[in-house]
């Protein structure tokens, strides 16, 4: 029953902040992930993997790791990102695993870029480790293989004009039902709720300069509920990094973070709770490993230059 509190906790912490889609503290390296235009925007193959441990000390909690590859590619004279994500999120006795393929478009719109992109994914849910029953219920209600999976499909657009850049997306398009059976025999459903994202940011640099300033925000809905992250980072001499996040609500960020290994980057974060959770958790830790290189060294396309593009 323990187990059935906890998950019935974190479910609806995810119904008060919008938050059925895992979160992410680094959600400027997390871009493909949740908007699929972004794939090939940053001129190289970028390999992105995230591991977010949320609310530390709290059993049950998320445990999310992410992983990213895009890339661009040019067919016929005509500018293509491509990508894949892989995506495995571990809440109480629920498991999520997902693997998707990006495709994105790229036009000259203006005196910028538009990127329009689309996902499809294999998405699995499965109930592990479920021993207990409701009170009311004599039969448990899932056995320890009860897995569903649905085919799940993302839509964005993200935009690019000199420092300036900014996306919309849609994730879960079709809001597709998992179906499960309990071993008693009756039928339950858990449906994928469409989550809207818009994310912004300006690039701040000067050529006398050796720091470069990055405000961006991302505000995420399920069109119920609104949680936003508003960012400020600042990088130094293109190689160090530090910033600060607030998510309303819930946490205020700090980053720190280096690409002074060529073009390895490493991250960490740490979300300081400010909601009543800090009672029973010790915040949130998130760690971020990135790589950018080249098959053949071309002009890159235009993309905006926050931490992901060192």
């Amino acid at each position: 029953m323990r187990k059935a509190l906890i998950a019935i906790f974190i479910f609806l912490g995810a119904v008060a902040y919008g938050q059925q889609d895992p979160q992410f503290s680094h959600y400027m390296f997390a871009v493909p992930f949740y908007n699929p235009a972004y794939a090939g925007l940053s001129g190289d193959i970028s390999v992105n993997l995230l591991n977010h441990n949320q609310w530390l000390k709290f059993e049950g909690a998320p445990r999310t790791n992410l992983l990213t590859v895009d890339a661009p590619i040019d067919v016929l004279g005509k500018t293509f990102g491509i990508g894949a994500k892989i995506l495995s999120d571990q809440y109480a006795f629920i498991q999520d695993l997902s693997f998707g393929l990006l495709m994105a478009y790229q036009i000259d719109v203006g005196l910028g870029k538009l990127s329009v992109g689309l996902s499809a994914s294999a998405f699995s849910k499965q109930f592990k480790d479920v021993n207990w029953n409701f009170p009311d219920r004599p039969e448990q209600l899932f056995d320890n293989q009860s897995r569903s999976m649905v085919m799940d499909f993302d839509l964005g657009v993200f935009y690019i004009y000199n420092n300036l850049f900014a996306g919309f997306s849609v994730t879960h398009i079709t809001a597709p039902n998992f179906v499960f059976i309990s071993q008693g025999g009756s039928q339950a459903q858990v449906g994928l709720v469409r989550h809207y994202y818009l994310t912004a940011g300006y690039n701040i640099t000067s050529a006398n300069s050796l720091f470069d300033i990055t405000p961006s925000f991302l505000v995420k809905s399920d069109a119920r509920s609104i949680q936003f992250d508003v960012n400020l980072s600042v990088l130094y001499n293109k190689k160090f990094w530090t910033g600060v996040s607030y998510r309303n609500g819930e946490s205020i960020v700090g980053f720190v973070g280096t690409s002074y290994f060529k073009d390895i980057r490493i991250g960490l974060s740490y979300d300081a709770l400010i909601n009543t959770i800090n009672r029973v958790s010790n915040g949130t830790f998130e760690v971020y490993l990135g790589y950018n290189f080249s098959l053949l060294r071309m002009e890159k396309p235009q993309h905006y230059h926050n931490v992901k593009t060192l």
